[in-house]
């Protein structure tokens, strides 16, 4: 599934990079990235294979077979609930990549617990759908 799916995407995600990657800081030493709804993976393998320090959170990245071959740092977690993600570090950068569209508790509350995962000038890039897709929301 995992494969045929980036197989069919793979324009996508290259034109998906082509955005990203300007947004990012040129600076000789690559900030961390973090990736919330990061599956397939794709974005967060192509940004670590350039030099990235990437961790990747998934609701359910155990639906991915073989994931430890990546060589990411992939945590199984809530991004809609930032607060729950615990980790060592800030971040210089946080993507949300399509997925802030799913995000139906508290939008607001949502940013700002992802503020507090960013260091100090650190990046938000936000990728959504076009707004057609807002139908969907409640």
């Amino acid at each position: 599934m995992f494969q045929s799916y980036s197989t069919n995407r793979s324009n996508h995600f290259v034109t998906q990079l082509a955005r990203i990657y300007p947004l990012l800081p040129s600076t000789t030493r690559h900030p961390s990235i973090l990736d919330i709804g990061a599956a397939p993976f794709v974005i967060s393998q192509a940004l670590s294979d350039i030099g990235y320090n990437v961790s990747a959170v998934d609701l359910d990245p155990d639906r991915f077979d073989n994931l430890h071959r990546l060589g990411l740092n992939i945590v199984k977690g809530d991004g809609e609930i930032p607060q729950s993600l615990h980790f060592d570090q800030k971040f210089g950068v946080v993507l949300l990549s399509h997925v802030i569209e799913h995000f139906r508790l508290d939008l607001i509350s949502t940013l700002e617990g992802i503020k507090d995962l960013l260091k100090h000038n650190g990046i938000l890039i936000i990728e959504t759908p076009n707004l057609l897709s807002i139908k969907g929301w409640n």
